[in-house]
């Protein structure tokens, strides 16, 4: 269960970062 959340926080970030790193 913890290493679904991780897993779907770290997709969270890594999306957010993509989208932050768009100019």
């Amino acid at each position: 269960m913890e290493a679904t959340v991780l897993s779907l926080q770290s997709r969270k970030m890594s999306t957010g970062f993509s989208q932050m790193a768009l100019p």
